[in-house]
Formats: structure tokens, C-alpha cells, sequence
């Protein structure tokens, strides 16, 4: 099969694998291609990224459905995150959470004593965090600006797939945090039961809007060539 690129993952060739339907029902009957990594099992979303993909479908303007059904679940979530956190980084650390959609998790933070901020890239979701009084910027990473050093903790969760050059942004991240600080991200995992179960409609392959399609091996490999250290 021919080679059409390079993995963002792990470098490794990039060869055709399968072509699934648009997750989202606004883009209609279209499918895109997948491409995937044989060395670390990654795959990317072939071509670029049809624009205004984060303000349609589950990313549209005002509160999604069932929110407020959702909402037990969702706080179950974040104290997850925040035992991860607190178990390497304790309260009063500076922490920003990139990708910080409705700003819940940097109000949860807050309240546990962290020092935390958010940027996040669509307008819904910075209009959404202004009544919980917390601070969220709307910016992209490539956008956002902070001093060197100047993090203890970084909390990425379900953004780098959205990325077409995840590892440029680790780099980013990597700048802006001190030394012996933590980052703690979370991805759809393509090498799991329920993506083989799902096969090309599997829900966490959101095409087009998921451009990186990681396994743990392909992760991992990332984070450590842009200077991580992989803790678990």
C-alpha cells in the first residue's frame, strides 16, 4: 500500500486504512479517510479539517441536551481529574486547563485550592464559564501566551485529538511549564475493546473533527519525544 505521510505520533509511515461517515449530522452523508500508523497503531483524518467544526453539532452555541441531567456524572469526572492531580501537584499550584470547554473543571479546581485559569478556542464555551465567575480565555494554544515556567500543572483532556499538530503543542506546553511540573491528558483510545467493537462508527472517532486517532503506545512515544516524562 502506498505511504501518504508521516505519523504525528511516532513519525512511522502512514498508510490507508479505512473510511468512516461524518459523526456529525450538520456535514451530511460524507465520509473521510483514515490513514494509520503500522509502527504505533495511530491513525489521522486524511485532507484539512472543514472550517467551523467546533461551533456545530455538540459544539453549537448554548447549553448541550441533558446538561443538567449529566451533571452528577460530570463532576464525577472532575474529581477524578483532581485526585490525579493532587496526588502529584497539592493545591495552591498554578494550573491552567487547556481546552477548558464550559470552564467546570477550572471552578472545580478553584475550590480545591488550585490556582487555576482555562483558554479555551470556542466562543459557547467561554459565554458558558463567565457565570461561574471563573477565568477562561478564548484562545487557541498557538494563541494563548504565558511566561516560561510559569505552570505547575497543565490538564489537557480530550484536545489533543483535535489537533493536526499535537506534538507543536506539547512543545508549547512543555515551555510554559516549570521544571518537575505535570501534565495530565486524556484521548480517545484506538487500540481499546469498545473502538474494535465500534469499528468505523465508533463515537470517539468524531470525524472530521478528531484529526489523531491515538493508542497508548502512540502516546506515549509522543510525549517523550517532545520531553516528557511518561509517569503512567
Amino acid at each position: 500500500m502506498p505511504v501518504s505521510g508521516a505519523c504525528p505520533a511516532c513519525g512511522g509511515p502512514l498508510r490507508p486504512w479505512r473510511v468512516v461517515p461524518a459523526s456529525d449530522p450538520a456535514l451530511g452523508p460524507q465520509s473521510f479517510s483514515l490513514e494509520r500508523c503500522p509502527r504505533c497503531g495511530t491513525a489521522v483524518t486524511a485532507g484539512p479539517a472543514p472550517p467551523g467544526l467546533h461551533e456545530t453539532g455538540a459544539y453549537r452555541p448554548g447549553a448541550p441536551r441533558l446538561h443538567s441531567a449529566a451533571r452528577p456524572v460530570l463532576g464525577l469526572f472532575d474529581r477524578q481529574r483532581l485526585s490525579l492531580i493532587r496526588a502529584l501537584v497539592p493545591p495552591r499550584a498554578r494550573l491552567l486547563d487547556v481546552g477548558a470547554g464550559r470552564g467546570r473543571f477550572v471552578a472545580a479546581a478553584q475550590a480545591a485550592g488550585y490556582r487555576a485559569a482555562g483558554i479555551e478556542a470556542s466562543e459557547r464555551g467561554v459565554a458558558a464559564a463567565r457565570p461561574l465567575g471563573v477565568q477562561v480565555e478564548r484562545a487557541r494554544i498557538e494563541e494563548a501566551s504565558r511566561p516560561p515556567a510559569s505552570l505547575e500543572a497543565v490538564t489537557l483532556w480530550h484536545v489533543l485529538e483535535h489537533l493536526d499538530d499535537p506534538g507543536g503543542a506539547l512543545d508549547r506546553l512543555a515551555y510554559w511549564l516549570a521544571p518537575g511540573g505535570v501534565l495530565l491528558a486524556g484521548v480517545p483510545n484506538l487500540s481499546s475493546l469498545q473502538a474494535r467493537l465500534g469499528g468505523d462508527r465508533w463515537y470517539h472517532l468524531d470525524v472530521p473533527r478528531h484529526r489523531v486517532h491515538f493508542t497508548p503506545a502512540g502516546i506515549s512515544t509522543l510525549l517523550r519525544s517532545h520531553g516528557f516524562s511518561v509517569l503512567s
